[in-house]
């Protein structure tokens, strides 16, 4: 472990918090500030071991410390972060990190501790941020050479989980967000406001909840790594939230309280709002209610303040606002179901609709075509702007290519300003952001002849222009080999500045004249190796060789040993030193004054810059919907208001399934699709395997993609808007929270049945089976009439239950579907096309046989089975105990409980089942067909004698 920098107290500051708190005891030096340090113990939460002295440096690490007590505190000492006490066990969990003490003899009163060196920080405060944990900085404020005493340090930044710059931390292709969420209701009444802000880009977001359900959904779409909570929320909205989906629960949690609200004048001695000091909101942000995420919006940026050590982020826009309900809601449970993205930090899992279907050249572009897939719009005129746009590039080859020119390579611009107007970015990234913004006039200018674009780009044409002043402003100041830090490196071009030229000039004179000076001593003293070298820990020193110790003159003074030498140094080297050294400092000096000149104008043109950078980022994420398009023959839809409440699909393809198919060398079969006023529910039945689920998916994601603005996977598609899209798709338990398969799927589709509208799509693939099969079958007919006579949502409902099929003979506007299957003797084709009318049967039996169950299983199965349909007969039963029901279908006889007191039928299936052939009449057979298999010489058949051949051998396994 690194000990404490020469300038340091060798005590190091480490509280152990588990130990029992003591009181802690003043330092001589300290006389009459007992009191203070006890104070000061109790602000930064820490319990120091018995009998510790607060000596000078143990008091610098706690006043670091109170100032973030939650905080892991990083404090710099000579070149290491070391950490101390509960921080120290904290960090050594996560960064894998040795924790040991100096005092070993004290046992449990040992003060623990950690570090690292600091040039490694950027990687490790990542990991830190990804646990979850907030990190404080505490660095060196002066040069430890140069201080009096102990060295100045200061808490310089705080970094949480929502409040991050550095590339490090952050997912390039995926927002970051802070989340804050009130209730600002009165009198018992919800009103529920919510922003979303992502510093690392500038945007604030906010929307209103009517109720705790859709705050959940919108909360759980955003992910976000923090969430802020108004007091008097938290308890119930966190448990509602983790109870919704455990695994999407946030990083990091924290409850405030506001200290002020937008629009009203600061109370005496209060602040100003903080939304207020922002500018003007979006105007849809300032009509009744809405009103309420503005608050929210302050809860944000109060916590954004205060991590940035008071002040508010230079780049951060006014808020803007969106509704819910102008918005195709998905929630956790579609999103998942329907492979829409991977979870957070795998966006783009391969299998996804995000992973097809993103062709983006940006990180920006990618985290806007990310929101367009999970928040596609519900406006007519919005949607059919956005595939105007679309339309625009699949028909103009030229125009994608210019364009994907264009931003190949482009860094992320948003994030650039943001590091660069709060003072985080280097030579390097103003130098990528030069390359960046000189390209931006060159995407207006392909897309500047076409009108369904100019609408969005003529509104920026002065912001375009401070793009092109700013580039060349960094173009003239930087050149490409621009360092990644200012430091050794020059960063600037020559002729940019004359007095840096000038400082600079000085600098390589002096390492000029040191070079003079070693080839003088050289000379002077006959030694041939003698090196003048440089270490940041003794300066300039001679280096002399083993070998040549003799010649060493008696002047020459002596400074360290090493392993094959010695080290000098001479008055002459020294007053060399401080005339170098003086002049570097000088240099160092204005190139930070010149540099934070740049940083400056990015800051003061930061808002043209992001309007820019987020129009292409639209650009980019429309590109890359307009590749996939052309490539999978994609069509645009025909949209309709959604009081049509249509949906047409001709030849409609699965995404994802063609392309692994396409792999595979396998083709895929399309499937047609109507649901309207007179077709509201389709039954869609069908053995497993079959396809049922993907054609119900790939409905889906047609309608979804329709409304983020792509072209659709199909031949023809007519769609009306939606307003949510459900699904109940698969079966998995959730054993975290102690919920049974059965109990997930009737929570989930409890959940449609109270949330689907009219202008909904439902998809529900086998209600009830996750239980007795007729309690399964009685729910599963429940929910179908609930959704045709009650909810009258677009519904495709797949089920093995075949007695469904019989409600197509009593709701009018339900009607049965099917996927076709063949059989061929004993075995299925899956031919996987959709046709009117219910299937056949499920062919259940023919499956397991390919599953490769035992032969005497699937024999003894398609006995039962064949019993078990020879006893089916349905008819019409009454609708209540003891009346006939005229509006209702009775479940078919078969599947009815037999009456209290009745005696059972007794089925005939208790013979005892065949035999199973023995292991060596099984061997014998496959001896037998081996042996003809070998005596097939392939080489020497023909085309026909090879089919007449295989025809033989599979005629002869069949009668085995």
């Amino acid at each position: 472990m690194k000990g404490p920098a020469p300038s340091t107290s060798s005590a190091p500051p480490a509280p152990a918090a588990s130990v029992a708190p003591t009181r802690a005891r003043s330092t001589p030096q300290a006389a009459g500030d007992a009191v203070d340090d006890d104070d000061l113990v109790r602000r930064a939460g820490v319990a120091l071991p018995a009998g510790a002295r607060v000596t000078p440096m143990l008091r610098q690490w706690l006043a670091a410390k109170a100032k973030s007590p939650d905080a892991v505190l990083l404090f710099r000492m000579g070149d290491f972060y070391e950490l101390f006490g509960d921080d120290a066990h904290a960090a050594g969990r996560v960064l894998d990190l040795a924790v040991t003490t100096r005092d070993r003899d004290k046992g449990d009163d040992a003060m623990p501790m950690a570090g690292f060196p600091h040039p490694a920080a950027p990687g490790y405060i990542a990991r830190l941020i990804a646990a979850g944990l907030k990190v404080a900085v505490c660095d060196q404020l002066e040069d430890p050479a140069l201080a009096r005493g102990i060295v100045k340090r200061g808490v310089t930044r705080l970094v949480t989980p929502g409040m991050v710059l550095d590339e490090e931390s952050l997912d390039a292709r995926s927002n970051n967000f802070l989340v804050g969420v009130v209730d600002d209701g009165e009198d018992g009444e919800h009103r529920y406001g919510l922003c979303a802000l992502d510093v690392s880009t500038g945007e604030l977001l906010c929307t209103t909840a009517a109720h705790e359900a859709a705050l959940v959904d919108e909360v759980q779409r955003l992910a976000p790594r923090e969430l802020i909570v108004a007091e008097g929320l938290a308890a119930a909205f966190v448990e509602r939230l983790r109870a919704t989906r455990p695994g999407e629960a946030p990083r990091r949690l924290e409850t405030r309280r506001l200290e002020s609200r937008p629009g009203e004048r600061a109370r005496p001695g209060g602040r100003r709002s903080l939304v207020d000091a922002l500018g003007t909101p979006d105007p849809l942000l300032l009509e009744g209610d809405r009103r309420h995420a503005l608050v929210a919006a302050e809860l944000c940026l109060g916590y954004a303040q205060e991590t940035a050590q008071g002040t508010l982020p230079r780049h951060l826009q006014p808020p803007r606002g969106y509704v819910l309900d102008e918005r195709l809601l998905l929630d956790a449970t579609t999103r998942a179901h329907l492979d829409l993205c991977g979870p957070p930090g795998d966006s783009r899992k391969p299998g996804t609709l995000l992973w097809h279907v993103d062709r983006t050249k940006t990180a920006a572009g990618g985290r806007r075509l990310l929101r367009l897939l999970l928040q596609p719009s519900a406006t007519l005129d919005d949607v059919e702007a956005r595939l105007d746009r679309t339309a625009v590039l699949v028909a103009d080859p030229a125009a994608r290519a210019a364009l994907g020119e264009l931003l190949t390579a482009t860094a992320d611009v948003e994030r650039l300003v943001a590091r660069a107007s709060n003072g985080r970015a280097g030579p390097r990234d103003l130098w990528r952001l030069h390359r960046a913004l000189e390209r931006f006039p060159g995407v207006g200018e392909a897309l500047v002849e076409h009108a369904a674009w100019m609408a969005v780009l003529a509104p920026l044409t002065a912001h375009i222009e401070r793009c092109s002043v700013v580039s060349e402003a960094l173009g003239r100041a930087l050149h490409e080999q621009s360092p990644t830090v200012l430091g050794d490196e020059p960063a600037f071009r020559p002729g940019y500045d004359a007095g840096l030229d000038e400082l600079v000039a000085n600098k390589d004179g002096g390492a000029a004249q040191i070079a003079a000076l070693e080839a003088a001593e050289r000379e002077r003293t006959g030694i041939p190796s003698l090196k003048i070298k440089h270490n940041s820990v003794f300066g300039y020193y001679l280096e002399v060789t083993k070998t040549h110790q003799y010649k060493v003159p008696a002047h020459y003074q002596r400074k360290q040993t090493i392993a094959n030498g010695e080290r000098y140094v001479t008055d002459e080297l020294r007053a060399l030193e401080e005339q170098v050294e003086g002049a570097d400092g000088r240099r160092r000096r204005r190139e930070f004054e010149l540099f934070a000149a740049l940083l400056e104008s990015v800051a003061a043109d930061a808002a043209a810059l992001l309007a820019v950078a987020a129009f292409v980022a639209d650009v980019d994420a429309t590109l890359s919907l307009a590749e996939v398009a052309v490539a999978d023959r994609m069509v645009r839809p025909r949209l309709l208001p959604r009081e049509r409440r249509a949906l047409m699909l001709e030849d409609a393809r699965h995404p994802v399934v063609e392309r692994l198919c396409r792999e595979r060398g396998e083709s895929f079969v399309p499937a047609t699709v109507t649901l309207d006023e007179e077709r509201q529910v389709l039954v869609v039945t069908g053995p497993n395997m079959a396809g049922k689920s993907t054609v119900m998916r790939e409905v889906a994601l047609c309608q979804i993609l329709a409304q983020a603005g792509s072209f659709v996977p199909a031949r023809s598609a007519t769609l009306s808007l939606c307003d949510r899209v459900f699904t109940r798709v698969g079966a998995s338990d959730d054993i975290a929270s102690g919920r049974s398969t059965f109990m997930v799927e009737m929570t989930e589709t409890s959940h449609i049945l109270r949330g689907a509208t009219p202008w909904s799509l439902v998809l529900l693939d086998e209600i009830g089976r996750g239980t007795a099969t007729f309690d399964g079958l009685a729910i599963a007919w429940a929910v179908a009439e609930h959704l045709h006579d009650v909810t009258g949502a677009r519904t495709l409902f797949a089920t093995h239950y075949h007695e469904l099929t019989d409600l197509a003979l009593h709701l009018p506007r339900l009607k049965n579907v099917h996927v076709v299957v063949k059989e061929w003797g004993d075995d299925v084709v899956f031919v996987r096309s959709l046709e009117d009318g219910p299937a056949g049967r499920s062919f259940g039996v023919a499956v397991a046989r390919l599953a490769g169950l035992p032969g005497s299983v699937v024999a003894r199965a398609r006995a039962v089975l064949n019993h078990l349909e020879g006893d089916q007969t349905t008819a019409p039963g009454p609708g209540a105990a003891g009346e006939a029901s005229t509006t209702k279908p009775g479940l078919p006889r078969a599947h009815r409980r037999p009456q209290r007191g009745s005696t059972p039928p007794q089925l005939a299936l208790f013979q005892p089942p065949p035999a199973p052939e023995t292991a060596a009449v099984a061997d014998d057979r496959a001896a037998r067909l081996l042996e003809q298999l070998c005596a097939v010489d392939v080489m020497r058949l023909t085309p026909l004698q090879a089919m007449n051949t295989l025809a033989a051998l599979v005629d002869d396994a069949r009668r085995s």
